[in-house]
């Protein structure tokens, strides 16, 4: 998939300004863009519903979510409408639970 930057995006070494497409993002990283509102897909749609917290097209493994740092943890828990846990590994469980009620439709 491609991404357009929203605002300026260092990604490999290099600068992407508002308006430019970016290159080589692995789908963890773009998640993690997306929900910090730095990047969009090239189709203008985001990964994740903002609104409803629904999952448009990808997300995160629980294991890629427990890489994040505590505050893009927070922050996306946050976007998905819960209120995140004080500690590390009860945001990776409510994550996990979120994670399979979206599978469950």
């Amino acid at each position: 998939m491609r991404y357009i930057a929203k605002v300026n995006v260092r990604h490999n070494g290099v600068l992407y300004v508002p308006g430019e497409r970016l290159t080589g993002v692995e789908d963890n990283e773009a998640v993690r863009l997306v929900n910090l509102r730095a990047i969009v897909s090239d189709s203008s749609q985001p990964l994740i519903d903002m609104e409803s917290g629904r999952d448009t097209t990808m997300h995160l493994t629980a294991e890629a979510f427990s890489e994040l740092k505590a505050g893009e943890q927070k922050s996306m828990l946050q976007k998905l409408g819960m209120v995140p846990e004080s500690s590390a590994d009860k945001r990776v469980k409510q994550y996990a639970t979120w994670i399979s009620q979206q599978e469950e439709g």
